[in-house]
């Protein structure tokens, strides 16, 4: 159902700007956790601990593309081949905003106050 493409046009591809604007398409967890008797009783759950995560992890760390020899390197999303495919792994750069000052601009007020005091 989240394949047809006659309620997404080029399901394949990743487009958040289908869900915005004055015509939106629909949303996907509406069809992804089931409906009627068989909806999941779990999905508020979910939905909940996937946004703390997402949160915690933005909070705590800071994540872009991995820098080697001063350039930027850009990712390349690949897949393995076989029964189980697998994404490749891909390099970027991460690290904690409480630990290690970030190379970049800091993320936040916090931040900026932080690294004035060490």
């Amino acid at each position: 159902m989240l394949h047809d493409p006659f309620c997404y046009p080029n399901p394949f591809k990743f487009d958040p700007t289908r869900f915005l604007g004055p015509n939106p398409q629909k949303d996907p967890r509406d069809i992804c956790f089931g409906f009627g008797r068989r909806i999941c009783p779990g999905r508020v759950l979910a939905d909940g601990s996937l946004f703390i995560i997402c949160a915690q992890t933005l909070a705590a760390f800071f994540i872009g593309k991995a820098v080697e020899n001063g350039f930027v390197v850009e990712p390349v999303y690949e897949q393995t081949k076989g029964t189980i495919r697998l994404v490749s792994p891909l390099l970027f750069h991460s690290s904690t905003t409480h630990v290690i000052p970030c190379p970049s601009q800091p993320s936040s007020p916090l931040q900026v106050q932080h690294q004035a005091t060490v």
